[in-house]
């Protein structure tokens, strides 16, 4: 890592230690969720096959009994009446997986959905494999509901040394097939809309863009992440055509400010106007020194430092150019923020 002193020359800066969000004029439906369309989590164990040899290694031997992956393939052979005791297996195609699906709620027997799989042992890569047809539930010791299986999407991580490697988790695109209804939903005789992301300003301009069309009292803010609904009288028995109209109207939603951190390659997007107060940080040999005492000379190895009032990107360039990796990037923004010089919600993707 080359020395690095990360100054910014020019006019001085005024400190902004509380950053404004921003405003923009959106639909309601976009900025809410309506009660009872929460997302069914469905989860299930898998066995991914087809790698070139970056599966499990940790597949135990003689007397130390056998890896979760290789007790599942003897008990896949069992079924076909082939029996192979665990510990003798010891394939290296072949990774355990834990395989998750967030499923909505009104998602018929017959619909597809898509399955996020990692690797819960010790494969380098899933890159190359498939998932063998598995079953899902919707909590341990439940029946189960639906099946996944199909080829894995794998973005490479840009920390490994080895070209084809990394990437122990990855996306399968529609390849989870509901089997079974899923439980009902039904209407309260008050329904409420959830905000995605609580803010009081915002549930009150809802509440106010319903009431200027719909009447006045037909929405209530019960609380920053919730307006509760009094539907009129002619919607009683038709909220859905309600919520058809309420979801069209515009509001001007408040927006939170934020830094959105890629996990996989460190770039970086902002919401909001973000700057930075004063705080000293360090991480894993990287040292971040905002609005501290700069004197003359080259800065120590690994030490950014910048004005108070520097913005986001400018402090993630410095930290790209010290050799920062992009876990690294998030752990010192997340610092920063606990530190109080970023007043920014951290978001990890």
């Amino acid at each position: 890592m080359t020395l690095l002193r990360f100054l910014l020359m020019g006019a001085a800066f005024i400190a902004v230690a509380s950053p404004l969000g921003a405003q923009r004029i959106d639909r309601i439906g976009s900025l809410t969720t309506h009660e009872n369309e929460i997302m069914v989590p469905l989860v299930g164990f898998g066995i991914v096959y087809g790698l070139e040899g970056t599966g499990d290694r940790n597949l135990g031997g003689f007397g130390t009994g056998a890896s979760p992956s290789a007790q599942a393939i003897a008990n896949l052979l069992r079924r076909f009446d082939m029996a192979v005791p665990p510990e003798m297996l010891r394939p290296r195609n072949v990774a355990a997986v834990i395989v998750e699906a967030q499923v909505s709620p009104y998602l018929k027997p017959g619909g597809r959905f898509d399955l996020h799989v990692s690797s819960i042992q010790d494969a380098t890569s899933l890159r190359g494999g498939r998932l063998l047809m598995m079953p899902f539930v919707t909590n341990p010791g439940e029946p189960p509901i639906g099946i996944g299986s199909g080829g894995i999407l794998v973005t490479d991580d840009p920390a490994s040394r080895m070209v084809g490697r990394g990437g122990t988790s990855g996306r399968i695109p529609s390849g989870g097939l509901l089997e079974a209804p899923l439980p009902g939903t039904e209407w309260s005789a008050t329904p409420g809309l959830n905000l995605n992301r609580p803010d009081v300003i915002t549930a009150m301009r809802i509440a106010e863009s319903i009431n200027g069309s719909l009447g006045e009292g037909v929405a209530v803010v019960e609380d920053p992440g919730t307006v509760r609904l009094n539907p009129p009288a002619e919607y009683a028995d038709n909220l859905n055509g309600l919520f058809a109209g309420i979801d069209t109207l515009n509001v001007t939603a408040e927006t939170q400010p934020r830094i959105i951190i890629n996990r996989h390659d460190g770039s970086i997007a902002t919401v909001g106007n973000v700057t930075l107060g004063a705080a000293t940080v360090s991480h894993n040999g990287i040292t971040v020194s905002i609005g501290g005492t700069q004197g003359g000379g080259p800065a120590p190895q690994g030490v950014v430092t910048a004005p108070i009032g520097v913005s986001v990107h400018d402090i993630a360039a410095g930290l790209h150019a010290a050799g920062a990796r992009p876990r690294e990037l998030a752990a010192i923004f997340d610092l920063l923020r606990q530190a109080g010089a970023l007043a920014a919600a951290v978001e990890i993707q």
